[in-house]
């Protein structure tokens, strides 16, 4: 069995209250065996403020993803 593991952190749980992600990782797993060398992380670049409350649940503020790449960018 192969699948990958996704972690998403985001700016809150809705979507429809404008909740966009600010980071995404992946890892593959095979035969339950995790390969950490076939990993994937990015920080995101949310365009909006990050909630205090989030900063503080996560530890990724407005000046952790000042400059990184946008979301459709990431996904591409």
């Amino acid at each position: 069995m192969e699948f990958v593991v996704l972690d998403t952190e985001t700016t809150g749980l809705s979507v429809e209250r404008g909740a966009r992600l600010i980071e995404v990782a992946g890892v593959r797993v095979r035969d339950w065996k995790v390969y950490r060398n076939d990993a994937f992380e990015s920080l995101i670049d949310p365009g909006c403020i990050i909630p205090i409350t989030i900063t503080a649940l996560t530890g990724i503020s407005n000046l952790t993803v000042k400059g990184k790449p946008s979301v459709a960018d990431v996904l591409k």
